[in-house]
């Protein structure tokens, strides 16, 4: 990719952010060789990015799979819980098998047996506990990646379209975030509401 050949990116969900996160490492050139040198990498490689349903500014909805709104940690024995333990499960026992057909790539991890990692203490330490995208796509922890690109954002050669986007708010003294009113009318924060709390 270059000025030459720019390219066109559609992301959905996560992918929103996750695209102009993308971009404000373009501009830093934040990427490097095998060898150590920089890549001299520009904003104006993409041309445009289309965003789906896009969570630029968080979702209420991490809270309802067990994310705590005050540690942004799953909580024990939520649905995020199980899924971190499933896949730490899977890592440390070496599941050749199902990291080639699901292809999670998780052997950056050092969290194997091979590395004097007991399943005991795998299980109470849960690395990447304070690196995962449900804390990513909080509201609190948006607001944080937001300002980062707002450094370089928007670049004047790329197209932006977001498309059916919905929001949170700030509740007033709980400082927690909620639907939006424009959301009461699509349904969705009748669901969403009573698990921010």
């Amino acid at each position: 990719t270059s000025c030459a050949t720019k390219i066109h990116i559609i992301a959905y969900s996560l992918g929103a952010p996750t695209a102009r996160f993308l971009q404000h490492l373009l501009i830093r050139q934040a990427f490097t060789r095998k060898d150590g040198t920089p890549i001299r990498s520009n904003g104006s490689w993409i041309a445009s990015i289309t965003t789906l349903n896009g969570v630029n500014n968080g979702t209420v909805a991490v809270y309802a799979v067990g994310l705590s709104p005050w540690s942004l940690t799953p909580l024990p024995l939520s649905i995020l819980w199980w899924i971190f333990t499933l896949v730490y499960v899977a890592v440390w026992m070496e599941w050749e098998r199902g990291e080639k057909s699901w292809k999670l790539q998780l052997r950056h991890w050092t969290v194997r047996r091979q590395h004097g990692v007991s399943l005991f203490r795998l299980l109470t330490w849960r690395p990447g506990g304070n690196d995962n995208g449900g804390r990513d796509l909080c509201p609190a922890s948006m607001i944080s990646i937001n300002q980062t690109l707002k450094q370089t954002s928007p670049h004047s050669s790329t197209r932006y379209l977001a498309c059916c986007s919905a929001a949170t708010a700030p509740l007033p003294l709980l400082g927690l975030h909620v639907p939006r009113p424009s959301m009461w009318l699509k349904g969705q924060a009748a669901f969403l509401l009573p698990l921010s709390l």
